[in-house]
């Protein structure tokens, strides 16, 4: 907030010629704008000029050719106005003039300018008064071809008093703090959405609106409901929505969950006291995060997708239709791509901070070896193909032969060479990653991110794949010189395998790699499974049919929707429009969500409770909501317990104090549960409870940490290995190991040692694999890869590998509890069972503070010791199913 106020302050320094009057005289000169162009100046210094110039009114001065009066953009019926703007006049720079006079023909020059005025709508108000009239809110457009950006402009959206407030505190130029505020003025920023719909230039200008020139402006219907209430009831343009929303936005917030402090995490996890905000390194913001599409970059950020790919709210939209928006009692819910894909995992894979502590994990014990056989920097490289896909690729190409880095992705300084691989990379496993791949089935060439991607085509574009044949070009190719095209590979897990399938160096401890295996294979595990289609009962589903859903919980039936928001036919009519196949889109009755999510809520809370740490903004720009993150551990959520596993009480006896209950377990996805990297675990919880609801009996229970404990309340020692102990894989009493005690806890889970025969959660040090039962997939097959080495990778370890029901192919575990009840207790008995899921359990927690303790373990450190609980997880674990079975 502090430093939000001393940007206001300091913007007031350099804006004080907003409200002269002097300029409100009729011009009578007509000279170029005496701007320069923004391509040569630092962002700030080009806004601190263009905002003094707009507010002294300099170009009215300089005599420039204008809109015969204030006209509407829309038409306003039953007190709503559905302008595409507010009502505005436009002024035009002598280049422009010379460029509609030759009939809109050819290109316009460098340092062209046009200049819209805006006013409360509508343009009724200011008959007889628009010549005296001065307003406090502009956009403008900027010719500089060395933005390198295909359309070519500079766009700028100011606002000289956005709070009403007199004296005035104008507009700051945009900064890169928290909230993280969408930039005001930039190239490649969201008003190429309608811009892209004129037949040329951008610009629907138009001589018909310009005083002296013969013809009429461009009319709208007022039916004069503005004069019952005086005041518009919706604001279409999102620069001053977002400025008038910034201090409620703020207000929420505020740093509160940084003042909650869980005292049993510090005393857990002593290896860092107790760090205060100041003290944790900042992941930099997304408004960093800004890369255009240029004829030099294999990529461009997700930023540059957003504003046709994110949900149109009625609210806001001129035509007042909702479009890949779900409208609600409350805000909204935009299921967008862009907005459900932010709040992805994989939107959010270069900021993720368990990746970032893993990661600066595994260089501490590299740094430490000294291996000869791969040093930090090349791993960090590997490790970055997927997780900083984009900056990983494009600074590898750039520079041959060298790796790219962590800290090259924390890179902050607009002016480093090595911005744009920061910002690419932050961007996580974004838009131009997945639909620009290249189609190939050969996985074992494509895995651990060494995808490929499709060439430019011959005229420059870049050739982005979807599912739909014929789509329309014309948009994304005059915006971005991209070419959307039907690609089968986008509808095909074998989209998805290259970063789901992870080959690693393993080494021992003294640091010799001694071969590779395969950190994680969830593709394969999928391709061995009824899902896969390549085992009985055959039941074929791709990742997309799971991970990329057709429905939603709030709406009936599945979704169809646009798959973008342009100015498209349902828009207010306007001069100078590209053809209307250019510009109409249909209507997709097989539309499917961007929510690609696993149930990594663990993961998502980090994000939600601390955007400011973690570089995050949670305001949707365009759409104009703040709750897709928290739609997003929703859709979590659901996921978890309605896709996730089943767990069942087949029976239960009783023989006196002795109580066997018989468990089942159903694994509902098409790959290991847990998949994915091998530290995740799911683990069952089973009580008995007496008539009065008190535990008399219970196996799986845990402390407020999530960490495992006995009858006592004493920590298990397995959850630390402490002395090399774990828990085994149980099974039946017929397989000769039920659970029979409270110090015992069936968990599904990779258990792996090093060299030395400690237990880790090093990526490469899994030397020796003493444990994997995670739950198999229906269907599970391991003929069904077609190498022994592959095989392999899919198979249980451990006493999982000899239990006939666990490996029967039907995806179930069975298991036997037996407890011995305290003697004399009174039935009826409750069996109460659970299964719960951890994404980042206690070993794996305390591994990390034990290994180093560096800025992004700290971070974690301080993330985890502040984390609250919330309703969908309590005590670090969150609950998959639940199932109760009365005992008389």
């Amino acid at each position: 907030m502090k430093s939000f106020a001393y940007f206001l302050a300091a913007a007031v320094l350099f804006l004080t010629g907003c409200g002269r009057e002097e300029y409100l005289s009729p011009p009578v000169v007509n000279e170029s704008a005496e701007l320069p162009l923004p391509s040569t100046l630092s962002r700030d210094d080009f806004q601190k000029t263009l905002y003094q110039y707009l507010g002294s009114f300099r170009y009215r001065e300089l005599g420039w050719k204008r809109d015969k009066t204030i006209r509407d953009t829309g038409a306003w019926l039953n007190g709503r106005y559905s302008g595409t703007h507010p009502a505005v006049r436009l002024y035009y720079s002598p280049e422009v003039m010379d460029w509609l006079v030759n009939g809109r023909k050819g290109e316009l020059p460098d340092g062209a300018v046009i200049i819209k005025e805006m006013y409360e709508p509508p343009a009724a108000r200011y008959e007889g008064v628009a010549d005296a009239t001065r307003p406090h809110q502009w956009t403008v457009m900027i010719k500089d071809r060395g933005g390198h950006t295909p359309d070519g402009w500079y766009w700028s959206y100011y606002d000289s008093n956005p709070q009403g407030q007199e004296p005035p505190i104008p507009q700051p130029v945009d900064n890169d703090l928290f909230p993280f505020a969408y930039p005001n003025s930039d190239f490649g920023i969201y008003c190429v959405r309608c811009h892209v719909s004129a037949a040329g230039e951008m610009t629907f200008s138009d001589l018909a609106n310009i005083e002296g020139y013969p013809g009429e402006p461009l009319r709208y219907p007022n039916d004069g409901t503005w004069k019952q209430n005086n005041r518009p009831t919706n604001d279409p343009h999102p620069n001053s929505r977002e400025i008038r929303e910034l201090a409620d936005y703020l207000k929420k917030l505020v740093r509160q969950n940084q003042a909650v402090v869980n005292q049993d995490w510090l005393h857990t996890y002593d290896q860092i006291p107790l760090q205060q905000r100041e003290e944790i390194q900042a992941i930099p913001g997304v408004t960093l995060d800004h890369v255009v599409s240029r004829p030099d970059h294999l990529f461009m950020t997700s930023d540059q997708c957003l504003s046709c790919h994110a949900g149109q709210n009625p609210i806001y939209a001129p035509n007042y239709e909702a479009n890949m928006f779900i409208q609600t009692a409350q805000e909204g819910i935009d299921i967008s791509p862009y907005t459900e894909w932010r709040w992805s995992m994989m939107g959010l894979a270069g900021r993720d901070p368990i990746f970032h502590a893993q990661m600066e994990s595994e260089i501490a014990l590299l740094s430490k070896l000294d291996s000869p056989d791969i040093n930090p920097k090349e791993l960090q490289n590997l490790c970055l193909r997927c997780h900083g896909s984009m900056g990983q690729r494009q600074f590898t190409s750039d520079f041959p032969g060298e790796n790219f880095t962590v800290d090259q992705l924390l890179v902050s300084d607009r002016n480093s060479p090595h911005h744009i691989y920061g910002a690419l990379a932050r961007d996580g496993v974004s838009c131009m990653v997945c639909h620009q791949i290249d189609d190939s089935t050969d996985i074992l060439q494509t895995e651990t991110g060494k995808f490929g991607l499709r060439p430019r085509d011959e005229g420059g574009n870049f050739q982005v794949g979807g599912p739909y044949q014929n789509a329309v070009e014309h948009p994304m190719i005059a915006a971005l010189k991209a070419r959307p095209q039907r690609e089968d590979i986008v509808s095909s897990a074998v989209l998805c395998a290259s970063c789901h399938t992870v080959k690693l160096p393993v080494m021992t401890n003294s640091g010799k790699v001694i071969e590779e295996k395969y950190e994680q294979a969830t593709f394969f595990e999928w391709a061995a499974s009824a899902s896969g289609g390549t085992s009985a009962p055959f039941l074929f589903k791709s990742c997309q049919d799971c991970h990329m859903a057709s429905t939603h919980p709030d709406t009936a039936g599945k979704l169809s929707f646009k798959i973008a928001n342009i100015q498209d036919e349902t828009y207010p009519k306007s001069f100078n429009e590209t053809a209307l196949q250019n510009r109409t889109l249909p209507v997709r009755p097989d539309y499917r969500r961007h929510n690609l999510n696993g149930i990594n809520i663990f993961a998502l809370e980090m994000f939600r409770q601390f955007p400011d740490i973690l570089g995050v903004s949670t305001s949707n720009f365009m759409s104009g909501v703040n709750n897709g993150l928290d739609q997003a551990i929703r859709t979590t959520h659901l996921t978890a317990k309605q896709e996730s596993a089943e767990i069942e009480v087949l029976q239960t006896q009783r023989a006196g104090n002795q109580l066997t209950s018989t468990i089942k377990i159903t694994n509902k996805v098409g790959h290991r549960f847990p998949s994915g990297v091998g530290f995740r675990r799911l683990f069952v919880e089973l009580k008995v409870l007496d008539a009065g609801g008190a535990v008399v009996w219970a196996s799986g229970r845990t402390d407020s940490l999530g960490i495992l404990i006995d009858e006592n309340g004493k920590r298990l020692d397995s959850e630390f290995h402490q002395g090399g102990a774990f828990q085994p894989h149980f099974t039946t009493v017929a397989h000769g190991r039920p659970v029979t005690a409270q110090n015992q806890a069936q968990i599904y889970e990779e258990l792996l040692q090093d060299s030395d025969g400690s237990f880790t959660t090093s990526f490469l040090r899994r030397i020796t694999e003493v444990k994997d039962n995670r739950l198999l997939p229906n269907g599970y097959d391991p003929t069904a890869l077609s190498t022994p080495e592959l095989q392999e990778t899919v198979k249980p370890h451990g006493g999982a590998a000899a239990d006939p029901d666990f490996i029967d192919g039907t995806g179930t575990d069975t298991l036997d509890y037996v407890a011995q009840l305290p003697p004399s207790t009174a039935g009826p008995l409750t069996v109460e069972v659970k299964l719960f899921y951890q994404s980042i359990p206690p070993t794996y927690l305390k591994e990390r503070f034990d290994t180093t303790t560096g800025p992004a373990t700290r971070r974690l450190h301080f993330l985890g010791s502040h984390l609250k609980d919330t309703s969908e997880f309590t005590q670090w674990k969150l609950e998959i199913a639940n199932d109760t079975h009365q005992v008389p």
